[in-house]
């Protein structure tokens, strides 16, 4: 189903012209890069920002239009994957999992029958595809980091306010209130521990 309708608009688009055909240019670049982070995402995980942000140029072709001497090899039917990376241990590593990717992109409905890995040089060296969404995350995952959860619930130390009352040790009771109040304000903490 979503195969018929990518493939649907990009008809559409291109029986609009010559502003037709460049906008189902635009639809293919978007779709194949939204299809390499998910494919890249998924294998890579945790790893995937550093991945992406040495991605400068992810190109899914027909073999007649590759200008790769691996394409004579692509079978009917079949595309041809090239990445450019400015990083040669990203490029070993993907060269590397290059099976799991291409299994993760045909689960997407690109079959891809070859992985063309290449250095990036040049202007090619100063695109960055990806780059923006990995410092959008990382900013998110900045944020996240710089407001810390209280390593407790109101409600929790309410209820536990109320059974220190009870506590007949002063010394005991003012230590179990101080242990409570600094739980409640882990902005406070030392290194990123708690200050109990």
């Amino acid at each position: 189903m979503m195969a018929d309708l990518g493939s649907g608009l990009r008809q559409l688009l291109q029986s609009l012209g010559a502003a037709g055909a460049q906008a189902a240019r635009s639809q293919r670049v978007a779709e194949v890069h939204v299809r390499w982070k998910c494919a890249v995402e998924a294998v890579y995980r945790d790893s995937a920002s550093l991945v992406l942000d040495h991605t400068n140029g992810v190109y899914i072709m027909k073999p007649e239009q590759a200008n790769d001497p691996m394409a004579a090899r692509v079978p009917a039917g079949k595309t041809l994957l090239v990445v450019y990376c400015d990083d040669a241990m990203i490029r070993s590593d993907i060269d590397a999992r290059q099976e799991m990717l291409k299994i993760r992109l045909n689960e997407q409905g690109e079959h891809v029958a070859l992985f063309s890995i290449k250095p990036a040089r040049f202007d090619m060296k100063a695109r960055h595809p990806f780059r923006e969404e990995v410092a959008r995350a990382a900013q998110q995952a900045a944020q996240a980091a710089r407001t810390p959860e209280p390593l407790i619930s109101s409600e929790a130390a309410a209820r536990l306010r109320e059974q220190a009352a009870d506590v007949e040790d002063k010394r005991l009771r003012e230590s179990i209130l101080k242990a409570l109040e600094a739980s409640e304000k882990p902005g406070s903490s030392k290194n990123g521990k708690s200050g109990l």
